[in-house]
């Protein structure tokens, strides 16, 4: 075009998949919309950037082999986004369509989506198809019924309100709170690296345990309100603070771990070495195996008027019964 948002791309075709091959608008440039219409199977995307100020999506799904700086927005059900290696969308990708849960996002490789996904209403999937050594960058807040990490990496820089499955890895960012469930793919998969501040609202491991956490990273705290289950659970230097019951090996690295009131741990706990990491008890508990038995705690500290039950051996530094 020769003036910054004008001009339409319509893709029709009922059951059709259309090619475009080649750029489209530019920097200076950019087209007002590209429409893919209800019936059309497909409409492939490739041979150079798109500029854009929409692209809307009623029927069938878009697949982009290059850049795109646009806002995505599904407007119908059933409708996807095809996001090809190496693509980084420039825009938020949102659902208008006034229904939650419609639009899926199928990534195949690298990527990166700088802005909102779900912003009016939520999308109903996101699927990261890449295989282990790539890295999907989610620059804003992600909102979704479902969110699969597969045998690659999923960053997230904002909050998340998904349900999540992970096999390969996901790490969130300071400051951020993940709302729903996270689960391994199978049992015992996924890496959650929390990489400061952080809080899980949803379960962790319900129908399959995640493999590792790391979380209480250093002068940071990681906030977990649901039920934990994992195969290992790495704390750092800061805070870990576990309202409710947690299943997992745990060590920590000079840090702080507290367990609300009328919870349990079903797993080892140990210092990274010898006389590091504080347990703290903030009301009755429970802790179902050994506490300090491979490297001793520095200290652990019960509540008040509560009571704190110890089934394995216990070892530490410093052993101070506030309670009765």
């Amino acid at each position: 075009t020769n003036s910054d948002n004008t001009g339409t791309i319509q893709v029709i075709g009922e059951g059709k998949q259309v090619a475009i091959n080649g750029a489209i608008g530019d920097e200076t440039f950019a087209l007002s919309k590209i429409e893919i219409a209800a019936g059309v199977d497909q409409a492939k995307f490739s041979g150079g950037d798109v500029h854009t100020k929409n692209v809307i999506i009623t029927g069938g799904s878009a697949s982009f082999a290059n850049n795109v700086t646009s806002t995505i927005q599904f407007n119908a059900s059933g409708v996807g986004l095809v996001i090809l290696d190496g693509v980084k969308i420039t825009g938020p990708i949102d659902n208008i369509s006034g229904i939650d849960n419609n639009g899926n996002i199928v990534i195949s490789g690298n990527a990166e989506i700088t802005g909102l996904v779900g912003n009016t209403k939520a999308i109903s999937s996101i699927s990261l198809q890449g295989p282990e050594g790539t890295n999907v960058i989610f620059g804003s807040d992600v909102k979704a019924d479902s969110f699969e990490i597969g045998a690659g990496k999923g960053t997230l820089s904002g909050n998340v309100d998904a349900d999540i499955t992970v096999l390969g890895a996901l790490e969130l960012a300071h400051g951020k709170t993940i709302t729903g469930k996270i689960d391994g793919n199978d049992d015992n998969t996924g890496t959650l690296t929390f990489v400061g501040d952080s809080t899980i609202d949803g379960k962790i491991g319900s129908k399959h345990s995640v493999q590792t956490i790391n979380a209480a990273a250093a002068e940071s705290t990681s906030t977990f309100n649901d039920a934990v289950v994992a195969s290992n659970i790495t704390l750092g230097s800061g805070v870990a603070e576990f309202n409710d019951d947690v299943t997992g090996v745990i060590s920590t690295n000079s840090g702080v771990i507290k367990l609300a009131s009328g919870k349990k741990i079903d797993g080892t706990i140990d210092g990274a070495l010898d006389n590091v990491g504080s347990l703290v008890l903030l009301g009755d508990a429970t802790l179902l195996q050994d506490v300090g038995n491979i490297h001793a705690l520095s200290s652990i500290t019960t509540a008040i008027g509560s009571t704190a039950t110890f089934e394995g051996l216990v070892t530490t530094t410093t052993l101070d019964f506030n309670g009765d």
